[in-house]
């Protein structure tokens, strides 16, 4: 008798972890990042690497940015020789600023350095480490 009670009582236990598989095995909720200021735009699938600028924009007074089709761009390079940039009046390339890195990056260039020095008007020859798409 003893047996025949024990077995219905597994059975029974088996029949109700079987029934509510959520509180049997509960997960804790992913963690929250309280130093989030704000949370990150939407990002379709894409990828990260390295990548050439796709086009110029002129913006008045002068100004020009190198555009990335790639959100939040960084680790920008002049291929031919980060130090070529650094007489640009605005210091070495990894200095330039960022105008915008979503829904695009753009890093301004200075102007009258991308007018006198050679290949630097090539978009070919910067690149950025990106989330492209």
């Amino acid at each position: 008798m003893r047996k025949a009670k024990f077995v219905s009582v597994l059975v029974l236990l088996a029949l109700l972890l079987t029934a509510l598989p959520g509180a049997a095995v509960a997960q804790e909720p992913p963690p929250v990042d309280p130093y989030a200021s704000e949370p990150a735009p939407p990002q379709p699938a894409g990828w990260w690497e390295r990548n050439p600028p796709y086009r110029w924009e002129y913006v008045e007074g002068g100004h020009w940015l190198a555009v990335w089709n790639g959100y939040w761009c960084s680790d920008q390079h002049y291929l031919p020789g980060d130090w070529q940039t650094c007489p640009s009046g605005y210091g070495c390339i990894g200095s330039w600023t960022w105008w915008i890195r979503y829904p695009e990056s753009k890093l301004g260039v200075p102007s009258h350095w991308r007018s006198i020095w050679p290949g630097a008007k090539d978009l070919g020859n910067y690149e950025a480490y990106g989330y492209f798409h």
